[in-house]
């Protein structure tokens, strides 16, 4: 039984390492894309 417990807790480890990554590129994307409004903006208000 140890060897479930192993690959139980291996692939909790890979979920919430894939849900980090996966907020990283959300956050990334959303900073990007906030960043390109702006500059659409200021473009279009100068």
């Amino acid at each position: 039984m140890p060897h479930f417990w192993v690959v139980a807790i291996a692939s909790v480890a890979d979920i919430l390492i894939f849900c980090s990554l996966l907020s990283l590129l959300f956050q990334f994307i959303w900073l990007f894309s906030s960043m390109i409004a702006d500059s659409i903006v200021y473009v279009s208000c100068r």
